[in-house]
């Protein structure tokens, strides 16, 4: 229980260390984030002002991330669902208030998100401090001993979780080529369309998410456990799952692309019909989506860390990127909408294919 605690210890500081160091750079020179980013002259000053108003509360949202993991591992999976409705909850009705009855804008909504992430911080610490049932947090020494072994904690942590870090970047790779994308084909009405994609993505990130982080534990432990059976039929369930939950996005966003499309945009303006022609198409990236991370998550589970980073790298990179650069050119703007749900696709069938071929091997007992 002390190796637990002095790892939990420190993988909530080196997590606020490394957002510490992302925050300098914004704030020494928002612009050159900004347009690095895929920002445009219109747009310059609201993306820097949502910038520099969200850098507060970006500490809180690691100690709200990190610790909703710590708990469900400490025994208490509904207080750590409790950390994200609450602050959700908090975020959209300070959304609201601030951006229109006060009239703040981007800078409102800004505010309201750092508000939010620090309310989900302070619940996590909150539940350290008074609710906890084995967890703690623990007060490190300071010598060289004590650093050399967060050392190397911290880089087994990183070892395991590069998976899920690159699943991450891989978000930011698609927003950041899809921005510059849309930009120039489109200018700035095609990024508002493509805007909501992005923001529909975490939405579906989080679901297919939620699926391979509740199977994760139980495949892990009983594989190392020897109950090989048991970790089969968690994986069947994990894929059933996920294939339940990207059938569902799927459908309610292709079917509600107006709708969806209307929470954001004017249906008088220009975007809203770009965004409506083409988020039914985006939306088939929902199910193979979801396939892909439930099944890099069962390779991490197994710490097969080297098959889970391949196959987030195809999805997140080696894909994504030259797809989203030459399918439009075939096929048109529809080629903007579908690059992620084909980069989706490819992975999945490389992924099918190696667990089949992995299958066959351990049969022949090569």
């Amino acid at each position: 229980m002390k190796a637990a605690n002095i790892i939990s210890t420190q993988a909530m500081m080196v997590g606020i260390i490394v957002v510490m160091l992302i925050s300098i750079p914004c704030l020494v020179n928002p612009y050159w984030v900004v347009k690095v980013l895929g920002s445009s002259e219109v747009l310059d000053p609201l993306a820097t002002d949502y910038l520099l108003w969200l850098l507060p509360g970006m500490s809180f949202l690691l100690i709200e991330c990190v610790g909703m993991m710590l708990i469900r591992l400490d025994g208490s999976p509904r207080y750590a669902m409790w950390c994200n409705v609450v602050a959700a909850s908090f975020n959209i009705v300070l959304d609201y208030v601030l951006v229109f009855p006060l009239g703040m804008g981007v800078a409102g909504a800004a505010i309201a998100t750092s508000a939010s992430c620090a309310v989900g911080g302070m619940m996590v610490l909150v539940y350290f401090a008074r609710y906890s049932n084995t967890l703690k947090y623990y007060r490190l020494k300071v010598s060289v001993t004590s650093a050399l072994l967060t050392m190397r904690n911290t880089w087994y942590m990183a070892k395991i979780g590069f998976a899920t870090f690159l699943t991450e970047i891989a978000m930011s790779v698609m927003m950041l080529t899809g921005n510059y994308v849309f930009m120039n084909s489109l200018g700035e009405n095609g990024v508002a369309a493509f805007s909501i994609a992005c923001y529909l993505f975490p939405v579906i990130f989080s679901m297919s998410n939620a699926v391979a982080q509740s199977a994760q534990p139980i495949i892990s432990y009983n594989y190392g456990a020897g109950y090989m059976e048991r970790v089969s039929q968690a994986l069947r369930t994990s894929v059933l799952a996920a294939v339940i939950s990207g059938v569902s996005v799927t459908a309610v966003v292709a079917s509600g692309a107006r709708w969806i499309a209307s929470m954001f945009l004017s249906p008088d303006s220009a975007a809203f019909a770009i965004a409506c022609d083409g988020l039914p198409k985006y939306a088939l990236c929902g199910i193979f989506f979801a396939l892909n991370i439930a099944m890099i998550g069962y390779y991490q589970s197994l710490e097969r860390v080297d098959r889970a980073i391949v196959f987030t790298l195809l999805r997140g990179v080696v894909f994504i990127v030259p797809i989203f650069i030459f399918l439009p050119r075939v096929i048109g703007i529809p080629g903007m909408w579908l690059a992620i749900p084909v980069s989706e696709l490819m992975t999945i069938i490389v992924i099918i294919i190696d667990y089949v071929l992995s299958r066959k091997r351990r049969s022949m007992g090569v």
